[in-house]
Parts: C-alpha cells; sequence; structure tokens
C-alpha cells in the first residue's frame, strides 16, 4: 500500500527505456524466464509490460506472491522454486545483488551477477555489466 501511494506506476514508467532489443534479444536467449523480485507484483507486472518482455516471460513473482518474505532469506526462494515447479540445480539466476546470488548458490543454483564491479564472491559464477552478455556464458 505504502508504495502504491508513494511511488506510482503512472510516474515510474515513462521513466524506464523502452527503447532496447530487449524482447528480441529474450526471444533469442533459451531457457525459461521468471522475474523474481523483492518489490510488490503489480509492480513486477507493470514493469514487464512497460518493457514488452510478457511474452518471453514465463511468470513473475513480487514479494507478495512469496509470503512477503525477502530476498536473500532462503524461504523466498524455495517459496518461488516449489510455485514455479523448478529444481534449484536446473536454475541460472541472474541479479544485480551479490548477497541474493549467495542464497541462490548455497540452493544449488548456477549464478550471474550483473555488476561494473572487477572482483567478484566466490559464489557468483559469472560476472557481466550487461544482460546482453549472457548470450556468451
Amino acid at each position: 500500500h505504502f508504495l502504491a501511494q508513494t511511488h506510482p506506476m503512472e510516474s515510474l514508467l515513462p521513466l524506464i527505456d523502452t527503447s532496447t532489443r530487449l524482447p528480441q534479444w529474450l526471444k533469442r536467449l533459451n531457457g525459461r524466464k521468471w522475474v523474481f523480485s523483492n518489490g510488490p507484483q503489480h509492480y513486477v507486472e507493470a514493469i514487464v509490460r512497460h518493457l514488452g518482455i510478457e511474452a518471453q516471460i514465463e511468470g513473475c513473482f513480487g514479494m507478495d506472491s512469496f509470503g512477503l518474505t525477502p530476498k536473500p532469506r532462503v524461504a523466498a526462494y524455495t517459496r518461488v522454486l516449489r510455485q514455479a515447479g523448478l529444481n534449484a540445480e536446473r536454475c541460472i539466476m541472474v541479479e544485480d545483488s551479490a548477497a541474493n546470488l549467495q542464497t541462490a548458490k548455497r540452493l544449488g543454483m548456477r549464478t550471474v551477477w550483473l555488476s561494473h564491479q572487477k572482483r567478484k564472491p566466490v559464489w557468483v559464477d559469472w560476472r557481466i555489466t550487461s544482460l546482453l552478455d549472457l548470450r556468451r556464458i
């Protein structure tokens, strides 16, 4: 409720750049794709629609869809994995938070850190600076 009142989507969405080739790029990227965010469900869905990637995304998990337990708590991950019918060992998590990737790695996922940091933590399998770099790994 607080975010809906203080951060209305009609003010936020125009700030998000939609001029990228992200929809076409995601379509060519192998694998099933989900969005897992600590943001509220309606935010996550609105952003996915605004970016024009809803056809490439199998499902969205905002915080209220996984029990209001935020990442990096294990309970958030296990709930999403269960709801999506996924096995952690068959997942690759792409994330800009190293702390969130640490939990993913502990659960058996492969991890990709979206960061400009030069050094990566030991629980990060790959570090990229752009989502477009995913195709090379």
